[in-house]
């Protein structure tokens, strides 16, 4: 029997199972859920119990760009001394997006860019996704958090090795 008094320190809410996107190696394909967003409220209830300074991922099946009300989920979290943190495709990054994770405060930015070239990552995100567009998001965001002076979000790039990226990474 294991016994400890330790807080988690970092929590997963799946803020949206909605996703724009048809990679070739998600789980999510063969989701049989229906799509939904979380309530804000009930959101806010769950955050209130969370110990300060602990993370929390917004993300689990879906884009958490795509949910409406993300940018009040990251001001939240900043409400209650917790850590936000999310996964996205850079196509999200819009300027309503960037904007979003700006003024809401999100700590923790994990692009998923999985491919150097602009056939692997539109081959691996189904014929979904567009690698110029994905470039101009992160563009965009990284010019817009540079002309604010600001330190958050720590952004990182990352790409899943398998046989279709394990030339590029």
């Amino acid at each position: 029997k294991l016994v400890t008094t330790a807080f988690p320190m970092i929590q997963n809410i799946e803020s949206t199972n909605a996703c724009g996107m048809r990679c070739i190696m998600c789980p999510r394909n063969y989701m049989k859920r229906k799509v939904g967003f979380m309530d804000l409220e009930l959101f806010e209830k769950i955050v209130k119990q969370l110990k300060a300074n602990s993370r929390l991922c917004l993300h689990h099946f879906g884009d958490p760009l795509l949910h409406p009300k993300m940018g009040e989920m990251f001001k939240i979290c900043g409400k209650y001394g917790i850590k936000s943190s999310i996964s996205t495709n850079p196509q999200t990054l819009t300027e309503r997006n960037v904007n979003a994770i700006l003024d809401g405060g999100l700590d923790i930015l994990h692009l998923s860019f999985d491919g150097a070239t602009k056939k692997t990552f539109e081959e691996v995100r189904a014929g979904v996704a567009n690698f110029e567009k994905s470039i101009e998001g992160i563009e965009r965001l990284l010019k817009e958090k540079k002309r604010r002076g600001l330190q958050k979000p720590y952004i990182k790039i990352a790409i899943i090795k398998m046989k279709n990226t394990e030339k590029e990474i």
